[in-house]
């Protein structure tokens, strides 16, 4: 088992461990959560860890209010770390939006773990695009060892502008496994804070708002510089072919295409337009590498565009590279033609025996279970349409004591007729603790 309060060393760390460790590292005080895959672990960890490193954690209510308390902290001056999955902050995402404007005192993550593939969530969704939103600063790290190494000075940059920051992550990297090199524990940070009143930072009426407004813009502007000299953003090779990534996709690139010159991007809003318009001049073509949305590749066309360089961009837009699904050693095959692909192993052909279906279930113990069948049992043979919430109560799916569920995430739905319905193959659990490639089967 992992020593996450170890003096030094190097260990086999799982992503979320590695995080865990990077929150002793940077100093943090302060940690909130729901729990949500891909970030459950974090939340397990931290209940074991937390009074040994000096922090305050608590497992709250929704994401909602994670982000609250965890904002108080940081406008009282504690380093504070909130966390959960995607979906998870879109119940966030209110106060997120005024806290831009309000500002911190102290820095302040917001983790939001997507999951590309939906291997335990309702949807696909890229919460990059959140950063853009709330007009706050974004850092991705693309391996265990980066997300711990990216928490330290990710708090820097939220301290230095005064705002909170969404450290984003995706399941490859929080549930990825590699030796991390572990760095001093810091001890200096304070633990406790006091707040002090500022009407007109903190209680956003449209008076307040429309100056603070102003703030925000002019601390992005701030952003912008320290992006472009940050040591996230880095160049590695050379070559007449330039590739752009972030997050995982950056690992398929390394280890699968050869001759080119790759710009890797870790601190990914603002993106630093300067080094990307020098990095694409004078390019042969330029390939944008991302899972998921054109969120990057959108921005280098622009940049493009408003500097007058003309210059071949290859990526979702022009359909070389895929917007669903996450990347894997196949999807690299895709830039024949292009680059040097390293070939791949053919993969075992699939085995003729016919395994049974593994199903998601609740946990052992959970008291939804008992809820259901005092559901099913009170409507009887009654047809009724259940209406459920997402997360853990779709699961009453494939229940055979709960009801059937005909609808999730919106109230007034019908379903498909009971005959038609199959039970799921895969989780999608907002809140499911357990690893997605225990109950997964293929997105296709």
């Amino acid at each position: 088992m992992a020593d996450l309060l170890a003096e030094n060393g190097k260990q086999l760390l799982l992503g979320n461990e590695a995080i865990t460790r990077g929150l002793f590292e940077a100093g943090v005080r302060f940690a909130s959560t729901y729990p949500g895959t891909p970030s459950s672990e974090v939340g397990n960890l931290l209940e074991v860890y937390s009074d040994k490193a000096g922090m305050y954690f608590e497992f709250s209510s929704n994401e909602k209010t994670a982000v609250e308390v965890a904002a108080a902290a940081a406008s009282s001056g504690v380093r504070s770390f909130t966390f959960m999955k995607h979906v998870g902050l879109n119940v966030a995402a209110d106060p997120m939006m005024t806290l831009a404007y309000a500002g911190v005192r102290a820095g302040m993550l917001i983790m939001s773990a997507d999951d590309p593939s939906a291997h335990s969530s309702q949807n696909e969704q890229d919460n990059r695009y959140y950063s853009t939103l709330a007009l706050i600063p974004m850092v991705e790290p693309s391996n265990p060892q980066e997300a711990k190494d990216f928490i330290a000075p990710a708090y820097e940059i939220s301290e230095r502008l005064g705002l909170p920051l969404l450290y984003r992550t995706t399941t490859r990297v929080n549930h990825a496994r590699s030796p991390v090199e572990l760095g001093k524990i810091r001890t200096d940070t304070p633990a406790k804070g006091h707040f002090d009143k500022d009407d007109a930072c903190f209680v956003n009426i449209p008076a307040y708002a429309i100056h603070n407004r102003v703030r925000l813009l002019e601390k992005m502007k701030a952003a912008e510089e320290l992006s472009e000299s940050s040591p996230l953003n880095r160049i590695e090779g050379s070559g007449d072919v330039g590739v752009i990534t972030s997050g995982v996709a950056y690992c398929y690139v390394k280890e699968f295409v050869s001759g080119v010159s790759i710009l890797k991007l870790g601190f990914t809003n603002p993106v630093p337009e300067k080094k990307i318009a020098d990095f694409v001049r004078g390019k042969r073509m330029v390939i944008v590498a991302e899972e998921l949305e054109p969120f990057l590749e959108d921005q280098v066309l622009r940049i493009c565009a408003q500097n007058g360089i003309s210059v071949p961009v290859h990526g979702k837009r022009d359909g070389t590279l895929p917007r669903e699904w996450e990347y894997s050693p196949d999807t690299m095959k895709r830039l024949k033609g292009l680059v040097d692909v390293r070939e791949t192993p053919e993969p075992m052909p699939k085995s003729s025996l016919k395994i049974p279906g593994r199903p998601p279930s609740l946990c052992a113990g959970c008291p939804h279970r008992g809820m259901y069948a005092a559901v099913k049992k009170a409507v009887g043979r009654t047809p009724v349409v259940y209406c459920s919430d997402i997360g853990c109560y779709t699961l009453a799916s494939s229940l055979p004591s709960a009801p059937r569920t005909s609808s999730s995430a919106w109230a007034g739905a019908q379903g498909p007729p009971e005959a038609s319905r199959r039970p799921p193959t895969r989780s999608r659990s907002r809140s499911s603790g357990t690893p997605p490639s225990s109950t997964r089967a293929s997105p296709r």
